[in-house]
């Protein structure tokens, strides 16, 4: 599996990569970088609540993003990376890797999406057309997978169970083979001292035709505060100009 070693490996995708791949990382140790206009910072942020609020908590090593959710079932908070990819900018035969470590007070009492898509200020609401996520919904603590392209879908229910307050570590990669939307999502999540991975094939719902970005949805369940805290986000796709020795 491409996924295999992708913990071992992942430093090594970045350390030294020229400008032929495209890389997004984020560790929040330098703070949280945001915008409500697109394009001006690191992540376009909205909040459906004044009251929700995204900070560093330097209280775990290294720092995580906290993002605390006010009471209130309709709330969002919306994080998209102001950096993507499109498939068909990417170089033949090579692999997108995703990778993400989260973790939420309360696993069976919210709505979070985390993963790759287009621009929409409501995955849970608005179903975008365009997206590759894990996805938790309110009422249950499962991890679902799920690649979606002009609104079909091909979906791993139940990839892992998120326990309360406890990380997560979940990846995925798609190889597209000749026709984009076509090829194998691997993925790989460790949950609550459980490591689950498995394979699925895309059937034409790889979202293809759009430029896709990292995206962190956060959304409340019901009426009472939650927590979700992100550790780091990854990203990495090796670029069609790539020349192998060239960096």
């Amino acid at each position: 599996m491409r996924l295999q070693n992708i913990e071992r490996e992942w430093p090594t995708l970045v350390h030294g990569a020229g400008p032929q791949v495209w890389a997004f990382f984020d560790d929040f140790n330098e703070g949280l970088a945001t915008s409500t206009t697109s394009a001006l910072s690191k992540w376009t942020l909205l909040e459906t609540d004044a009251a929700a609020t995204e900070l560093l908590d330097l209280t775990e090593s290294g720092g995580v993003l906290k993002i605390t959710q006010a009471a209130g079932a309709s709330d969002v908070v919306s994080m998209i990376a102001n950096a993507g990819i499109k498939l068909s900018d990417m170089k033949a035969g090579e692999t997108l890797f995703f990778g993400a470590r989260f973790k939420v007070t309360d696993a069976d009492d919210c709505h979070l999406h985390i993963g790759m898509g287009i621009h929409d200020t409501s995955y849970q609401a608005s179903v975008p057309a365009d997206m590759v996520v894990f996805q938790i919904v309110d009422a249950s603590a499962n991890l679902n997978l799920i690649a979606r392209k002009d609104a079909a879908a091909t979906t791993v229910s139940g990839a892992a169970v998120v326990a309360d307050a406890t990380y997560v570590k979940a990846f995925f990669a798609y190889t597209p083979t000749s026709t984009l939307d076509i090829g194998e999502l691997e993925y790989k999540v460790h949950s609550n001292g459980i490591m689950t991975e498995g394979t699925l094939q895309t059937a034409g719902n790889f979202p293809d035709d759009e430029v896709i970005f990292p995206v962190i949805q956060f959304q409340n369940g019901a009426a009472s505060a939650d927590t979700c805290s992100i550790d780091w986000v990854f990203a990495f796709a090796t670029r069609a100009d790539h020349v192998n020795g060239t960096g």
